[in-house]
């Protein structure tokens, strides 16, 4: 086996030389350069290859295989490595000697050495020798990866041996596995209907305490009244409100820029960035036409928030219902409203209604305030309550002072609730809502007229005379004074 040793100690002499005795690297010329970068690669190389062959566990995995670096490097094969080496050895002794004789003559510098290599064959046995070695290692990468295929096949066949001596055994955990995995199958399918009968019962027996704590909150509903008012209602009118500024204000908070900036681009930046709560008193003379105005906001409100988390909730105040009309009773009412949309309802209104169920009680006005605040606060984009004819809450009992007051501190907590009341203008009504913004409900001239063309067509005396009809509607459009 050929040993890369001499040219190996030569090449090392020969670089350790160069840099010792010749300074000034920027100056050498370029195919000096390359011959000194030449022989440091070839030293690499040839170090990398002795590390090889030097590795017992390299020529002993060959021993019942033929290796191609092996073959490669055999004398008997008549190989020109050998030859190849010798020559470089020679020529790196001779490149060398010349070198110490011109530096013993102290003739330095790169000229010198470059004078050294003409007329030798240093440069071409160096290049010759690399070439060779660089082959070497491909042949290298080549055994390497015949033994990466040589394991791979022992693994493989011992793979196949041990399944073939255990094919019984597998074969019988298959059919156990297969069996656990079906039963397994079974048991999931079960359990998977039996927690959703659970969860169902859950569910229902939660919408159904849900139901029962509305009903427990209050029996009264006011949607058969908002409907009646609504059909009442001629059609465009009641517009002048919906776009005023104060209820514009009133109804387009900032955080339902989501929901309300499409519909209301007109609104402005101070309006979406305002977040404090807001109270809007609407006082009207009788006849002006409060309610049936109260029916079209409380509808322009449910078809204009339906995609949004609004809470909205309202009230018609009527003198002939004493009996369902008290404070708790109103408020209770709202707190049913806000809750009807959330399910499950939260914590503090269920511990309000265990308490009172119990001993089946109903809540009081600390608790209904508590229930209000915890409901509205789940209500992302605000909860809106409208109260129609406060003027019309009963008197007996200091009814309608109480209420008024609970309104004001309900929104006065930091809450995102938004009030509107309408009301006569009652001078103790109207004194308790001094401070916040107003507007007054006023019939108008463009509502009655709307009113009085569509009913025109039922005046059969005047159904042929269309001056008469725009006189009619004209003198009454003027003598109606706001009603």
């Amino acid at each position: 086996m050929v040993d890369p040793i001499g040219v190996i100690g030569l090449a090392g002499q020969l670089l350790e030389f160069t840099f010792k005795f010749y300074n000034n690297w920027k100056d050498v010329k370029a195919d000096t350069k390359s011959f000194i970068l030449e022989v440091g690669a070839l030293k690499t190389t040839l170090l990398h290859t002795r590390t090889i062959l030097s590795d017992p566990n390299f020529a002993s995995a060959f021993e019942n295989s033929s290796s191609a670096l092996l073959s490669e490097l055999d004398p008997l094969h008549g190989t020109d490595t050998a030859v190849l080496l010798s020559t470089c050895e020679n020529e790196l002794q001779h490149l060398l000697a010349k070198m110490k004789k011109r530096a013993d003559g102290h003739r330095l510098g790169w000229e010198c050495l470059k004078a050294a290599l003409d007329g030798g064959k240093a440069r071409e046995a160096v290049e010759n020798l690399h070439r060779r070695y660089q082959t070497l290692n491909l042949l290298f990468g080549r055994d390497q990866l015949v033994l990466q295929t040589k394991i791979l096949q022992q693994a493989i066949e011992g793979r196949e041996d041990q399944n073939r001596n255990h094919q019984t055994q597998v074969q019988k955990l298959r059919s156990i596995e297969q069996r656990t995995s079906e039963i397994e199958v079974s048991v999931n399918t079960v359990a998977s209907g039996v927690n959703s009968m659970v969860q169902e019962t859950h569910t229902a027996e939660a919408r159904q305490k849900h139901g029962e704590l509305l009903q427990w909150l209050s029996s009264a509903d006011y949607s058969p009244q908002q409907a009646d008012f609504l059909r009442q209602r001629e059609e465009g009118t009641g517009q002048w409100f919906i776009e005023s500024h104060q209820f514009q204000e009133w109804y387009s908070p900032c955080y339902l820029h989501t929901c309300l900036i499409p519909i209301l681009p007109q609104a402005n930046q101070s309006t979406r960035l305002s977040r404090k709560p807001v109270t809007l008193f609407c006082p009207g003379i009788p006849g002006a036409g409060k309610t049936i105005l109260v029916s079209i906001i409380i509808d322009y409100l449910q078809r204009n928030l339906a995609d949004c988390d609004a809470g909205i909730a309202y009230l018609y105040c009527n003198f002939r219902r004493v009996d369902d009309q008290s404070v708790e009773q109103l408020i209770a009412n709202l707190v049913k409203q806000l809750l009807r949309n959330k399910f499950p309802p939260p914590p503090a209104v269920m511990d309000v209604y265990a308490r009172h169920e119990k001993h089946r009680s109903q809540p009081s006005l600390s608790d209904l305030e508590e229930m209000f605040h915890a409901v509205a606060a789940l209500y992302k984009d605000r909860a809106f309550v409208v109260v129609d004819a406060l003027d019309e809450c009963q008197m007996n009992d200091n009814v309608r002072f109480k209420f008024i007051e609970t309104l004001l501190r309900l929104q006065s907590r930091k809450t995102n609730i938004n009030l509107l009341a309408t009301s006569r203008p009652v001078p103790d009504i109207v004194e308790a809502f001094n401070g916040h913004p107003r507007l007054e409900i006023v019939a108008q001239r463009d509502d009655i007229e709307r009113y009085m063309r569509n009913r025109m067509s039922n005046l059969r005396a005047v159904s042929k005379y269309p001056d008469l009809q725009h006189e009619i509607i004209s003198c009454i459009a003027s003598v109606a004074d706001g009603m």
